[in-house]
């Protein structure tokens, strides 16, 4: 009776230790995949400077950025039907510029708006040329950053000009890393995240963050010839992100 309990308990064991090396082998698999789709590569970003704690935090734990569930975002071509529940499935899917306007048109598309400035900044680069002192990266935004170019994710009451510190605010904060608007008792806040040189040029490129004009948003800035702070071409990253660069 003792013997055939303990051979219960050794196969009992045996079934366990085959289970969690079957998950191991799961995870590796997963870890693998991800690695090869350029979505997953292991280690910490490759000179990316981080002005932000909680974006330094999910440059931390990259891989389960990408693989977390989101709200889904659904398609249907002609080639098939397409669901998105993450950041891996948003960025393979939005690398087809057809798919990229179909999905970043629906209501719940601002749940992957950091995907690709995750993607981009943990690949990023550390920049040759800066645009300026750590210190002055907010003040550097209301100098150069041209908010026509974002009207899509600045508040209406910001108007169209220049320089983002002309355009309409009653009061401006400048902080070290952003720059806050007042007007009618209402605020906008751009803050930089990050600093990188994401397409290769050696030249300082932005993350940043917009708060204050509905669900928070995203952007990647670069350089243009004349200066100012435009947002940088989404194909172009794509591209330096290592997620293809596909035609309708």
């Amino acid at each position: 009776m003792d013997n055939t309990r303990q051979t219960g308990q050794k196969q009992e064991s045996l079934w366990t230790l085959a289970a969690a090396l079957i998950l191991m082998g799961g995870i590796f698999a997963v870890a693998t995949a991800l690695d090869r789709s350029g979505a997953g590569t292991a280690g910490q970003s490759r000179g990316t400077v981080v002005h932000d704690q909680s974006f330094a935090a999910a440059l931390s734990r990259f891989p389960e950025e990408m693989s977390r569930n989101r709200p889904e975002l659904f398609g249907s071509f002609a080639d098939g039907d397409v669901r998105i529940r993450s950041c891996l499935g948003f960025l393979t899917a939005t690398a087809r510029p057809d798919r990229l306007r179909h999905f970043g048109g629906l209501a719940d598309s601002h749940h992957y708006d950091d995907c690709l400035p995750l993607r981009a900044a943990y690949l990023g680069r550390s920049p040759r040329n800066f645009l300026g002192p750590d210190q002055r990266l907010g003040q550097i935004l209301g100098d150069r950053l041209d908010p026509s170019r974002l009207k899509d994710l600045l508040p209406a009451w910001i108007r169209p000009a220049r320089r983002l510190r002309d355009a309409g605010a009653d009061r401006i904060e400048i902080l070290p890393h952003g720059i806050v608007l007042h007007r009618d008792g209402r605020a906008a806040t751009v803050e930089v995240l990050a600093s990188a040189d994401i397409t290769g040029r050696g030249i300082e490129d932005l993350v940043i963050r917009v708060t204050g004009s509905g669900p928070v948003r995203h952007a990647l800035l670069e350089q243009d010839r004349s200066g100012a702070l435009v947002p940088m071409d989404r194909q172009a990253v794509i591209a330096h992100a290592g997620l293809g660069n596909q035609t309708d």
